[in-house]
């Protein structure tokens, strides 16, 4: 099929492209808070952004977040059996329509 040159100079970008979510867990498991410390995946992620946007996209650092969170491991009690503990573990996910590599940079580099 051709196209007319008049159509192609007005192809537009899908309404859905260019987004990026990125979840603290997988769907259906839920997210580790710390107490003191807060949420695993929101430490994960500012350390990796803070140690390597300025050299890594985006989606190269949420790939570190992952990697990081699938070391980190917890203990709770069970809630079924308060002499027992349980082992926490979390996995990260992310969802993306993002047509071209996304950097962060310093607010002094803008």
């Amino acid at each position: 099929m051709e196209l007319e040159d008049d159509f192609i100079d007005s192809v537009s970008v899908p309404k859905d492209a260019d987004i990026l979510i990125a979840y603290a867990t997988t769907d259906g498991h839920s997210s580790i808070r710390h107490r003191k410390d807060g949420s695993w995946f929101i430490n994960a992620l500012v350390q990796v952004l803070t140690e390597t946007y300025e050299k890594r996209h985006f989606e190269e650092m949420l790939v570190g977040v992952r990697h990081m969170l699938a070391k980190w491991r917890g203990r709770r009690k069970d809630p079924e059996d308060s002499g027992k503990k349980q082992i926490l573990c979390q996995m990260p996910c992310s969802w993306t329509t993002l047509t071209k590599l996304f950097y962060l940079k310093a607010s002094g580099d803008c």
